[in-house]
Formats: C-alpha cells, sequence, structure tokens
C-alpha cells in the first residue's frame, strides 16, 4: 500500500519540476524548510485522520470523512470535489510523459512522433494496470519508485559533495528565509509532495490488518516524503548556492537537476535519469488511476453513482467498470489538446498540477473540520486528546489554503491578482455545487440509498437510523465485498 501513496507523491518529477519551479517562480529559498512545516501540518492531519478511520470502515477517503463529521450532502458535494481534482492530476501527468518522452523516442530511436502518441502508448498500459490486482500493479510501482529513489538519492549526494563556493550551508532550511512575502505560493508547491497520501485509506479494504496498516503507512510516507524533499531540495540549493539557486532555477528550469549532475555523471547516467522520470510520471498515473476508480467504486457502492461502478473482477477484485470510465475521460481530454494543439506542458501539466493542489487542500480542510466535529460528538470523552490535535490540524492546514489561494496567481506564474483564484474556486465550487444538489435529491427521491452515503457500500443500514452526522449509531451489516 505504502508504494503507490510513495508513487502517487511523483518523487523525480517533483524533484526535477516542482521544486526548480518554486525556487524560479516565486524568488525564495525558503522550500527546504517549506516542506518541513509542511510535514508537520499533514503529520497533525493524519493522527485524527488514523484515529477515525476503524469508526468509519470506508475506502472512500476523504468522502465518508466529509459525510461523517459535516454530513451526507457535504460528503457527496466532497466527492465531487476529489473526483475532480484527482482526474485533473492524472490528466496533467499525460500532457508531461508525452513531452518528456518525445526527444528521448528521437534520440534513441529516431522516432519523430508527437506528445500525444507517446500519451496514448501510456494511456493504454496505465488502463491496463488498472485492471490488476493491487498487488500486481504494485510490484511495477514498486520497481519504479526503488529506482527513482535511488536517483534521487544519487543527485543528492553528488550535489552535496560538489558545493557552490566550496562550503555546505543550511541557510535554505531556515524558517527565516522560508516566512518572507509570497511563501505561501511556496507551501501549496510543498503540498504537492504530499498529495496522494490519504489513498491509505482507499486500499484499507484490499490489505491485510488494515487498522494497523493503515496508520503504519500513513507515518511511514508522512516521514520519507518530508525527509526525502527537503533532502533534495536543500541539496539543490548548496550544489547552486543560495544566492545563486534562483537564478539557476530561472535560467534552466526542469532541467537544473540535470545541468548541476551532467559535470559529475556523465551524458550517459543523464539519459538513464531522464528515462527515470518518465517511469516516475509512469508510476505516479498508476496510483492516480487506481485512487480515482476506487472513488468510483465506493460511490457506485453507495448507489450514489450508477450500481455497475461498485462492481470489482471476481479475479483482480479490481474496480472494472471505474477504471474504464478514468481510462475514457483521460483519453478525451488526450484527444482535445492534441486537436486543438494546446501546450500539454504549460497548459495541461503545470496548470493541472497547480489546480489539483488547490482542489485537494479543498478536501483536506474539509475533512479536518469534519473530524474535529466527530471528535467533539464523540461520546467517549477520553477522546479529548484527539480533538486538541484535530483541532490544531484542522488551523495548519486551513491556514496552508488561505496562503495558498492568496498567492495562486504566482504559483502559475502569472501576473498577481485575484482573478486565478477566483477561476479555480468557481471551478470547484460549481462541481461542489453539483454533488450536494445530487445529494438533496437523492435524500427527497431515494432515502434509502441516502443513508448509506459516507459508508461506501461496506454496511448496510437500518431504516430508522439517524440523519446526518449518525452514522455510527446505526446497525451494520457486511455486504459482498465486490459490491454486487
Amino acid at each position: 500500500m505504502a508504494l503507490f501513496v510513495l508513487s502517487a507523491a511523483t518523487p523525480l518529477t517533483v524533484f526535477t519540476g516542482i521544486i526548480p519551479t518554486g525556487f524560479a517562480q516565486t524568488g525564495l529559498i525558503g522550500i527546504p524548510a517549506a516542506f518541513v512545516v509542511v510535514g508537520v501540518v499533514v503529520s497533525l492531519f493524519f493522527a485524527g485522520f488514523t484515529r477515525m478511520a476503524p469508526q468509519i470502515g470506508n475506502p472512500g477517503s476523504f468522502v465518508g470523512y466529509i459525510a461523517h463529521g459535516l454530513g451526507r450532502i457535504a460528503g457527496v458535494g466532497g466527492a465531487a470535489v476529489a473526483l475532480t481534482a484527482y482526474s485533473i492530476l492524472l490528466w496533467g501527468l499525460f500532457g508531461f510523459v508525452g513531452t518528456a518522452a518525445a526527444p528521448l523516442g528521437q534520440k534513441w530511436f529516431g522516432w519523430d512522433l508527437p506528445w500525444w502518441a507517446y500519451a496514448l502508448g501510456a494511456w493504454a498500459l496505465v488502463g491496463w494496470l488498472g485492471h490488476r490486482r493491487v498487488r500486481d500493479a504494485g510490484r511495477v510501482v514498486g520497481v519504479l519508485l526503488g529506482l527513482e529513489v535511488a536517483a534521487i538519492a544519487v543527485c543528492s549526494v553528488t550535489n552535496l559533495l560538489n558545493p557552490a563556493g566550496g562550503t555546505v550551508t543550511t541557510a535554505t532550511l531556515s524558517p527565516t528565509n522560508l516566512f518572507t512575502p509570497g511563501y505561501g505560493a511556496v507551501l501549496a508547491l510543498a503540498v504537492i509532495g504530499f498529495i496522494g497520501i490519504e489513498s491509505v485509506v482507499v486500499f484499507a479494504k484490499e490489505c491485510d490488518r488494515p487498522q494497523r496498516t493503515v496508520p503504519l503507512a500513513a507515518y511511514v510516507t508522512i516521514g520519507i516524503t518530508t525527509v526525502l524533499y527537503a533532502g533534495c531540495s536543500w541539496a539543490l540549493s548548496v550544489a547552486a548556492g543560495p544566492d545563486g539557486i534562483v537564478g539557476a532555477a530561472q535560467a534552466h528550469g526542469p532541467e537544473l537537476v540535470f545541468h548541476l549532475a551532467r559535470p559529475y555523471l556523465g551524458d550517459a547516467a543523464i539519459d538513464v535519469l531522464h528515462l527515470l522520470l518518465l517511469t516516475s510520471v509512469l508510476a505516479a498515473m498508476v496510483s492516480f488511476h487506481n485512487c480515482g476508480a476506487r472513488y468510483l467504486l465506493s460511490l457506485g457502492k453507495e448507489h450514489v453513482l450508477p450500481r455497475v461502478l461498485g462492481r470489482t473482477s471476481p479475479k483482480t477484485g479490481a474496480p472494472v467498470a471505474g477504471s474504464w470510465v478514468q481510462s475514457a475521460a483521460t483519453l478525451l481530454v488526450i484527444a482535445v489538446y492534441a486537436v486543438l494543439g494546446l501546450d500539454p506542458v504549460r497548459f495541461l501539466f503545470y496548470w493541472a498540477g497547480a489546480s489539483g493542489a488547490v482542489g485537494v487542500l479543498l478536501l483536506m480542510t474539509a475533512t479536518a473540520w469534519s473530524i474535529v466535529l466527530y471528535f467533539v460528538r464523540a461520546a467517549d470523552r477520553t477522546a479529548i486528546r484527539w480533538w486538541a490535535i484535530a483541532i490544531l490540524a484542522a488551523i495548519g492546514v486551513s491556514w496552508v489554503l488561505v496562503e495558498a489561494l492568496t498567492h495562486f496567481a504566482l504559483l502559475l506564474g502569472e501576473a498577481p491578482g485575484p482573478q486565478p483564484t477566483r477561476i479555480i474556486l468557481a471551478v470547484f465550487g460549481g462541481v461542489a455545487a453539483i454533488g450536494v444538489t445530487w445529494a438533496v435529491w437523492l435524500r427527497l427521491t431515494r432515502h434509502q440509498d441516502y443513508l448509506a452515503i459516507g459508508l461506501g457500500g461496506t454496511r448496510e443500514i437500518d431504516v430508522d437510523q439517524g440523519e446526518d452526522g449518525d452514522h455510527q449509531q446505526g446497525e451494520a451489516a457486511p455486504t459482498s465485498s465486490t459490491g454486487r
């Protein structure tokens, strides 16, 4: 499970793309410190997240938490935002993989193919793996993840052994270099590195001893992610120098990592790193594809969406219909960008990454406050310590969201102004409104299905069960694991 979670964070993509872009766009050198700060906030968030998980038994991740804390109607609105955010993140990666693969295909094989041809090849492979067992796809993801982490380690050690000016400095790890004007954009970029950690709950039904495995996978992932990103971004700043890292990032962009490593590792090693970058993106696409498909599986089991989406393969246990839906939507996006001739890097990969991160932050904020409300209502008064942790996490996540929205234009590389923030809030607000409207319709016309919202199809609900926020009081009985 932890393999999918770590791969969803796309370590090598963050290292080569997000971190240099952060230095270049914001002009701030405190990115290593930002990963530490966000890591602390995420750790607090997951303290309550994993504590509440056994009480829900819902593989729907954020959706179940929102439904239990803020109510079923809000839960369906959150589900709409979740599907949109994760789909946008997935689509953006296809824009990147096609563009990054094209020059390598030309250099190694003499192929003169457009970006979308490579994207279609990746689409077919991701779709096939999406119909396999989690552990089957996990083997592929695990190998790719190990290789890219090793590549990051090699580059980071090389950077530390060859510091600018001959001196290793820790200046970029200092909070004083983080909390300067514009730091909200840096925090938002750091959040991208932690996206996907919540999927430990999505896969809970497909692992052994989930009550132990889920929290362990979450904390292991948070710890590794924090150390990995803070360390590699610090090493980059050491190699370029604290005073030169911004200028180097602006000059070389995503090629900064390869530019710094080439004199010491050679051209052959750089070609390998480029290949590993592609496999990093592939592993992330598999993870996001599976995550989105299992959101659809959960909603299908609850009968919020068509019941066919709640069915799984009897051979692999994979959500077949949900996987097909994910593949169809992705194919449509690739086709639209190819036909219109839009830049797949700027208008798909980069904008999708920034927008998807904001969507996940919105979900995390709603979930964090849902956890607070859940513990406030808990009959067990010993939960007070968890309530205290939960409210600290909610305040922390809300703070990061506000700062990210305030500096969203800077994050996109646009001129400062409120317009980009208004657009992204309008998009996710509109999607949430559609989900809320559908939930109200379910409440009025299909009340029994409405009562099952937030349970992921894992339990049957008493007809006499209470309304929003009272899931824990109903009788529960297991249902078929296939949802049929």
